[in-house]
């Protein structure tokens, strides 16, 4: 019987050397995000950007409904999400900040691969490394990820418009809307500009 390791390495031999490098490149990228998310934990709280987005979500985690019982100048996912982990564990700030470890490991091959579509290695790696270096705090981090898969998804319609192509623009699209409206209707002006203009 073969053991794990020696069906992984079959595995991994009958993988092309794109395939390969795509793979280390993915988990390179996932636990340099993960790093990068946990070492906001040496600056302490910060009571603007994570402060706002904690007490939105407290607030949707105590039942309260966006935009009837309190303002906030962000779209639903920006804070439904979290309150629902809440629900499914506790409401701390840790349970919060590992929540942002998991996404920002998983956001960063996600947009590797994304710009990978169109681009060789060597360029696809950079608007990962961009959102790497960009500075803010990681709840910030969906801004740059969903500018570069709106743009990504874009770029594929353009180059060969199919009717799945335009499904997973439209997706990517209206996630967006549901997270900032102003990053998405700038991002729909463009698909507009796009589809016209092709």
């Amino acid at each position: 019987k073969m053991t794990p390791l020696a069906s992984f390495t079959g595995k991994w031999a009958e993988l092309t050397h794109d395939e390969r490098r795509d793979i280390k490149i993915c988990t390179f990228l996932a636990l340099a995000g993960a790093v990068s998310a946990s070492l906001v934990a040496l600056h302490g709280f910060n009571p603007f950007d994570e402060g706002f987005s904690l007490a939105k979500t407290w607030r949707a985690y105590l039942g309260e409904i966006p935009y009837r019982d309190f303002m906030m100048p962000y779209a639903p996912l920006y804070i439904q999400p979290y309150a629902l982990i809440w629900e499914l564990t506790e409401p701390t700030l840790l349970v919060y900040r590992v929540t942002w470890v998991v996404l920002r490991m998983a956001m960063m091959p996600i947009a590797y691969l994304a710009a990978r579509h169109a681009l060789t290695a060597r360029w696809a790696i950079i608007p990962p490394i961009m959102m790497l270096l960009a500075p803010g705090p990681p709840h910030k981090s969906f801004v740059g990820f969903l500018l570069v898969l709106m743009t990504f998804t874009l770029v594929r319609l353009v180059q060969n418009p199919r009717p799945l192509r335009l499904f997973v623009v439209g997706a990517v699209f209206g996630l967006t809307m549901l997270v900032r409206r102003d990053i998405g209707g700038f991002g729909l002006i463009a698909v507009v500009v796009a589809i016209y203009t092709a």
